[in-house]
């Protein structure tokens, strides 16, 4: 899922832009035999920034991959905090998202019910 935002700035001596990415809206969109589907509890979830590198921080609670992959095991979608991330100087954010049922989730196996990537 791409999602492309132009974010609120806070007040700073420096502009730091923000994005938060919604953890129940959006995941439904994608075509069904795309692996589309509300993310459920015990989903595996992974999201790309894609723009704006760099990233000064990522969201609380996830486990930062890389310098732009985030990841986390998450619980019920509608008790999650939603994740935001930050940047300087932010212009327009891309985040790319990726999950995987709980019930597809074993060592060695790529195959389940997979959100494919659209770069």
């Amino acid at each position: 899922m791409a999602v492309t935002v132009h974010p609120a700035s806070a007040g700073s001596s420096r502009s730091m832009g923000t994005f938060t990415m919604s953890l129940i809206q959006g995941w439904d969109l994608i075509k069904a035999e795309d692996g589309g589907r509300p993310l459920a509890a015990g989903d595996l979830v992974v999201l790309e920034v894609r723009k704006p590198l760099p990233i000064a921080a990522g969201p609380s609670g996830w486990v930062w991959a890389t310098d732009r992959i985030f990841y986390k095991i998450i619980g019920p979608p509608e008790q999650e905090q939603p994740p935001t991330f930050y940047a300087e100087d932010a212009g327009e954010w891309e985040i790319q998202g990726y999950a995987i049922a709980s019930d597809q989730i074993r060592p060695f196996d790529d195959s389940g019910s997979a959100v494919k990537w659209n770069p």
